[in-house]
C-alpha cells in the first residue's frame, strides 16, 4: 500500500508538472502573439520591406561654381565612363555592361544582383539604382563606394558639395496599409524645413525643391498678383483641402485609406519641383526613372551624397523617423508657416528631428554644410534655444 501510495503521489506530481508546463507554454505563446501584434510599432525592428531608390549625381569638380565650359565637359563624359566601367568589369569580374537600345545610357549589372543606370542630366552624370532596403545598403556600402563612386572618380567625376542633387525615392508600397503613418511622415517632413536647409545647402533650394514656408513667403512677395508658377496657385487650394482633411481624420482616423491620403497630398505634391513630391500615381506625374519605384515619395531637397556611407546615413535618418512616427496613433497638424532666416533655427530643427528619432547627432556630422561641421552639437542646440544667431553661416 505504501508503495502504491508513493506511485500515486508520483503520478499526481507528474500530472501537476505537465499542467504547469502546458500553462507556461500557453503563456509564452500568448506573449509571443502579443509581441507579433505590436511589431508594427516596434522601434527596434527595422521595416525590411521599406526600400529606397537613389539618384546619385557627379560632376567635374567637388566645390565651387561650374562654368559653361565645365557643364559642357560633363556631357562628353558618358562615352568615357562606359569604357572605364567595361574595363572595371573585366578586371574585377564583378559586373557586366549592357548596351541599351535607343539611348546612350549605360546599364551595369553586378553579380550580387545590383543594377545601376547611368545617364546625362543637366550639368551632371546621374546614377539610379534599383531600390534597396537600409539593411541591404549597410551590407553593400563598401561595395557601392568601391565599384560606383570610386570608379566615377577615375573619370574625374565627383559628387559636388552643392550642384546636382541627391534625391532619394521612398517606395510607396510600404505605406499601402499604413495611411496614418504616410500622412504623418509628410506633415512631419514639412514641419521641419530646417532639415532641408541642413541636408541641402545653407540657403536650401528655393526654386528646385521649396518647402511650404518658401512657397508662402513667395506668395506674399507677389503682392497679391497672380503667379505664373503653378506651385503657388496650387498651394492655396492645397491649404484649404489639408485643413478640412486634418479635421476629418482627427475625428475618425480608423477609416482612413492610403488612397485618400495620396489623393489629398497630390493636390500640391504632384509638382516636380518641391521639397517632397509624390510620383507615379498617374501618367500626369509619372516622372521618368527606369530603375526607381513606380509609385514613390521623392525627397528632392537633398544635395549630392559625397560617399556611399553618407547615403546610408541619410537613409538611417528617414528610416528612424518613420519608425518613430509609426508609434503615433493620432494625426499630426501642420505647424504655422514661419520662414527660417536663422541658421541656428535650422540646426535646432535638424537636431530635434534626429534626437526624437533616437539618433546620435555626432554620427551625422558629415551631412552638415562644411562651415557647420566644426560646431559642437550641444553648443549649437543651446544657442538655438537661447535665440542665438549664426546668420554669418546661413
Amino acid at each position: 500500500m505504501i508503495t502504491l501510495a508513493r506511485d500515486v503521489v508520483t503520478v499526481g506530481d507528474f500530472i501537476m508538472s505537465v499542467a504547469k508546463l502546458m500553462f507556461f507554454s500557453a503563456f509564452v505563446f500568448a506573449m509571443s502573439m502579443a509581441n507579433t501584434s505590436l511589431a508594427g510599432v516596434n522601434q527596434t525592428k527595422p521595416p525590411a520591406d521599406l526600400k529606397y531608390g537613389p539618384e546619385w549625381t557627379f560632376t567635374v569638380k567637388k566645390t565651387g561654381d561650374l562654368t559653361e565650359e565645365e557643364l559642357d565637359l560633363v556631357l562628353e563624359k558618358l562615352p568615357v565612363l562606359k569604357k572605364i566601367f567595361i574595363n572595371h568589369c573585366r578586371q574585377t569580374r564583378l559586373c557586366t555592361v549592357t548596351d541599351l537600345t535607343f539611348t546612350d545610357d549605360i546599364e551595369v549589372v553586378f553579380k550580387n544582383g545590383m543594377i545601376i543606370r547611368i545617364e546625362n542630366d543637366p550639368g551632371v552624370i546621374e546614377i539610379q539604382a534599383e531600390p534597396m532596403s537600409l539593411k541591404q545598403i549597410k551590407k553593400y556600402s563598401n561595395f557601392i563606394q568601391q565599384n560606383i563612386f570610386d570608379v566615377l572618380s577615375k573619370a574625374k567625376l565627383y559628387p559636388h558639395e552643392r550642384e546636382g542633387a541627391g534625391h532619394i525615392n521612398i517606395d510607396l508600397n510600404y505605406f499601402s496599409d499604413k495611411p496614418l503613418l504616410l500622412y504623418n511622415f509628410i506633415i512631419d517632413f514639412f514641419n521641419h524645413p530646417g532639415l532641408g536647409i541642413v541636408l541641402n545647402s545653407m540657403t536650401a533650394n528655393k526654386t528646385d525643391a521649396p518647402y511650404f514656408d518658401q512657397i508662402e513667403s513667395q506668395l506674399k512677395s507677389e503682392n497679391d498678383e497672380p503667379s505664373a508658377d503653378s506651385r503657388f496657385t496650387n498651394y492655396l487650394a492645397f491649404k484649404k483641402i489639408l485643413t478640412q482633411f486634418t479635421k476629418q481624420i482627427q475625428k475618425n482616423s480608423r477609416n482612413l485609406s492610403t488612397e485618400e491620403v495620396l489623393e489629398m497630398f497630390n493636390t500640391l505634391l504632384h509638382e516636380k519641383y518641391i521639397a517632397l513630391g509624390i510620383r507615379g500615381l498617374n501618367s500626369f506625374n509619372s516622372i521618368y526613372g527606369p530603375l526607381l519605384p513606380t509609385s514613390r515619395l521623392e525627397v528632392r531637397v537633398l544635395r549630392p551624397q559625397a560617399t556611399a556611407f553618407d547615403y546610408q546615413l541619410v537613409l538611417e535618418i528617414f528610416e528612424s523617423r518613420i519608425q518613430y512616427l509609426s508609434q503615433l496613433t493620432t494625426p499630426l497638424v501642420l505647424k504655422p508657416i514661419k520662414p527660417i532666416h536663422d541658421g541656428y533655427i535650422a540646426l535646432g530643427q535638424y537636431a530635434d528631428y534626429l534626437e526624437e528619432s533616437g539618433l546620435n547627432l555626432e554620427r551625422y556630422k558629415s551631412l552638415l554644410p562644411q562651415a557647420w561641421r566644426d560646431l559642437d552639437s550641444k553648443n549649437y542646440i543651446r544657442r538655438y534655444i537661447k535665440g542665438g544667431s549664426c546668420n554669418k553661416l546661413f
